[in-house]
């Protein structure tokens, strides 16, 4: 009989272990790296803060190596219209143009360009860059 609540014990220790280490390994995913990727997230960061955070997330899901094809298409998803130039084969140049947060909303779109660099030979990413400006009044 001494045994059986030892065990339990133990089982409920280990399973609270458990339950720790996959909450510790959940937080160490990168901001929004759970879920899909949006240019408003950025809403209202200051250009160098929303460029910074934007590259560090892109970059963090798609590392050199991902596959240029993966990278494309979450940023079509998120609205952005990607192309490669004639005049420079070496990217995938991607912008996307969006109303940002406040009064400003009125007045001033948001336009971001990203040039996602990629080697032919394997259409795998070796980087990718990210830019954004305001145009309007």
């Amino acid at each position: 009989m001494g045994k059986a609540p030892a065990r339990r014990r133990r089982i409920l220790a280990l399973l609270g272990l458990a339950t720790a280490v996959l909450g510790a390994a959940g937080s160490m995913i990168a901001p929004g790296r759970a879920d899909s990727f949006t240019f408003q997230r950025y809403k209202g960061y200051d250009n160098e803060t929303a460029i910074r955070m934007a590259g560090q997330e892109l970059n963090g899901r798609f590392p050199a190596g991902s596959s240029l094809d993966e990278a494309v298409g979450t940023l079509k998803a998120a609205g952005a219209e990607c192309r490669i130039l004639e005049k420079y084969p070496d990217f995938v140049y991607c912008t996307h143009e969006h109303a940002d947060a406040g009064l400003r909303a009125l007045f001033v779109t948001v336009e971001w360009k990203l040039l996602v660099y990629f080697d032919k030979a394997t259409r795998r990413t070796t980087r990718i860059e990210v830019n954004r400006g305001f145009t309007g009044l």
